[in-house]
């Protein structure tokens, strides 16, 4: 008698905790001074509990874990109508050291930084990482004793917590019971694990993973994924920089949230074996935060109602119709740019332009930094807010103004493969427009201008012009841009304190944007011979002061002027290009000459070196901001160096290269004669033999140097 009435107290006391506010409990730890891991739960995750069908074990975000957030969830489903008396809901909290009271450090479990996302061990519990937290709850739920009933535990995680579920998913041992149903669901996380081994852990299977993860080998992590299910979901707007990882690592996941998300989804499309393993669906409309388990998915999740795999559908499930927002009415948007899965295309046609007739072509990088989101044209272009519209307004070409593809830092113009992205936005201008092939140009403003200093030099034939606005470089061999002429212009206030930047809580710096850029490679333009326009304004570092929009105004005029110069008497490749040392692109052909065979070597650049206050007090300071030009080497390099004389005659200067090629059209030469061409002081006669394939030219002289 007395044992039945303790069992009807339990199960009515069970019945009731599901319903009952959550309260704190400790799971204790060993190895850990006598210290535990804090949860939150209606009652203790050891407790009897005859009445749980489902249990919920949620991971909190950056926030530590508190009892009114990790409590959404239930609230979601009850709102929804479903019965959630019969679900365990259970919080465990994965503590930083900062989140702790002086009093709780002796006897909480606690990690340092980040690395509890990842699945590090904490310092205070030895060999214990956050991932034991969960499998220590799990051992509790899968014991029959404890949860008789139990036909399902779901794994959960948003923003933070959701980095945990995707690395926890494809590292954990646990193994269910006969009749009990495992899944996760991961939402909008920084980032996801990918499952190859060329990122480091935690964004790859690289082998520095932590100590929990490098127990199992690449071939049981994809095991673990391939038994598994996970939902996967993320806002459309999720596209904010709050909490965002902006490591290298991370960017190459994609610029935001949402884009990870899509990207995340890409890659798992590319194995077979996971084609049942997720579902992925995109919360049309919401943003980072909220209500961000509030879908039907989820809540049929939290009582083992799988959502269909979609991993082979062209894209993922949505719950709402989509309701992307348009761009300013002045502007057309395309988005994202074709070949890629990511960026946008905005258009802007100037009142002159007769679309009925080929037109010429700017492709504008904009500014910004790291974090500078897809929408950046608009603030030059947008009717109404653009503070450069009206300018634009008088250009002289159809205006291409793609976003800048994500980066760890402010030169996300200038990373390497950056050009075939240009090369994809100029094509889909033709595509859409009339294009002029031998009126494009390239400009940018500030990191565009960093993209235009780069990408100017790797591809200087492609363009009419080019534009480089209050930009910056490392090193560089401007000899690169022969054959197409620059207009460089730069704020002589730049980095006054007079003209003070938010970013910088002050003047700018003289290393971000310093008028000593340009006025060094003025400098080395003329001496070298690469036809160009300086114009250094009375005005800062916006396109915004009036001065620059000035400034702007005479580039349009300049602009009005030049043509593509495919012929041009002078020419030079060099190789590896740019002016980013760190992001140099390999190049076997610019304009008429191509590289065949190179020998091992390094080449000797230019680069500048500033001089004088980093930040000016006053205005006195900007004439101490000055530089020195210096020679900095590039490690393998090559380089060519040639003119056209006339009358059948080249003379080429050349470093580290065996054997190469002049190009040649009618305009340069008569093809059917023979042609002298001096290499390093030594003449060699050649005919012209023909080529087929390659655009401006019919024939090419193949050069032996070594």
């Amino acid at each position: 008698m007395r044992r039945f009435q303790i069992a009807a107290a339990s199960a009515a006391l069970c019945a009731l905790s599901c319903a009952a506010a959550p309260q704190a409990f400790l799971l204790p730890v060993e190895n850990s001074d006598g210290r535990a891991v804090r949860y939150f739960a209606s009652h203790a995750i050891d407790a009897v509990d005859t009445n749980a069908e489902h249990a919920v074990v949620i991971v909190h975000g950056l926030d530590g874990g508190t009892r009114d957030g990790a409590w959404r969830v239930r609230q979601i489903a009850a709102a929804r109508g479903r019965d959630i008396s019969r679900v365990y809901f259970v919080a465990p909290c994965m503590l930083v050291e900062k989140l702790l009271k002086p009093e709780e450090l002796s006897k909480i479990v606690y990690w340092r930084g980040g690395g509890w996302q990842g699945g590090g061990d904490s310092p205070v519990a030895k060999g214990f990482s956050s991932y034991d937290v969960l499998d220590r709850m799990f051992e509790r739920l899968n014991d029959a004793k404890l949860y008789p009933r139990l036909r399902s535990v779901l794994f959960c995680g948003y923003s933070a917590g959701a980095q945990v579920m995707s690395r926890y998913m494809a590292t954990s041992p646990i193994r269910p019971r006969r009749g009990l149903q495992v899944n996760f669901a991961a939402g909008a996380p920084s980032t996801w694990l990918f499952f190859d081994g060329k990122a480091r852990w935690h964004y790859g299977l690289a082998r520095q993973a932590n100590r929990y993860a490098s127990r199992l080998s690449d071939g049981e992590i994809m095991r673990n994924l391939a038994g598994r299910y996970c939902l996967a979901f993320c806002g459309t707007d999720d596209v904010g920089e709050k909490s965002l990882d902006m490591k290298k690592g991370a960017m190459a996941q994609g610029p935001n949230r949402y884009r990870r998300f899509l990207n995340f989804r890409r890659h798992v499309a590319s194995f077979p074996e996971l084609r049942n393993s997720f579902t992925f669906l995109e919360l049309v409309g919401r943003k980072h935060g909220g209500q961000c388990y509030d879908s039907d998915a989820f809540v049929k999740l939290m009582f083992g109602e799988r959502s269909r795999a979609n991993v082979a559908d062209p894209a993922p499930a949505v719950e709402h119709p989509p309701s992307p927002k348009p761009p300013p009415a002045n502007l057309a948007l395309e988005s994202p740019v074709p070949g890629y899965d990511h960026g946008r295309i905005y258009y802007f046609v100037p009142k002159g332009i007769d679309l009925a007739k080929p037109a010429p072509l700017l492709v504008f990088m904009h500014g910004g930094n790291a974090r500078t989101p897809e929408t950046a044209p608009e603030r030059y272009l947008a009717d109404g807010t653009g503070y450069m519209t009206s300018e634009f307004c008088d250009a002289p070409f159809i205006v291409a103004a793609p976003s800048a593809p994500p980066g760890p830092n402010g030169s996300r113009w200038n990373q390497k493969g950056v050009f075939r992205y240009i090369d994809a936005v100029i094509a889909a201008a033709k595509r859409r427009y009339k294009i002029d092939s031998e009126r494009i140009f390239l400009g940018g403003h500030s990191m565009g201008g960093f993209g235009a200093y780069h990408l100017g030099q790797v591809m200087a034939d492609r363009f009419a012009g080019v534009w480089m606005s209050s930009g910056a470089w490392c090193r560089a061999d401007f000899r690169a841009l022969l054959g197409t002429p620059v207009y460089l212009q730069h704020g002589r206030l730049d980095c006054s304190p007079l003209k003070p930047h938010a970013m910088a809580k002050g003047a700018r710096p003289h290393n971000w944007t310093g008028p000593s850029y340009a006025r060094s490679a003025h400098e080395l333009m003329s001496r070298c011979g690469v036809e160009h326009v300086y114009d250094e304004y009375s005005g800062g570092h916006s396109l915004a002061d009036p001065a620059a929009k000035e400034a702007t105004r005479r580039f349009f005029a300049w602009a009005r002027r030049q043509r593509r110069a495919p012929y041009a008497k002078r020419a030079a490749l060099v190789t590896p290009c740019g002016s980013m040392h760190f992001e140099l692109e390999e190049l076997e052909r610019a304009r008429w000459l191509e590289l065949l065979e190179a020998e091992k070597g390094d080449i000797m650049v230019d680069a500048v070196a500033l001089k004088g206050p980093r930040v000016a007090a006053a205005e006195a300071d900007l004439d101490r901001q000055t530089y020195d030009l210096v020679k900095r080497p590039f490690r393998n390099g090559a380089r060519i160096v040639a003119e056209n004389l006339g009358g059948n005659r080249f003379k080429a200067e050349t470093e580290n290269v065996k054997r190469f090629a002049i190009l040649l059209a009618p305009q340069m030469g008569d093809l059917s004669k023979p042609f002298t061409v001096e290499v390093d002081g030594k003449n060699h006669s050649l005919g012209a033999e023909p080529v087929s394939g390659v655009p401006d030219y019919t024939a090419r002289l193949v050069v032996e140097v070594r």
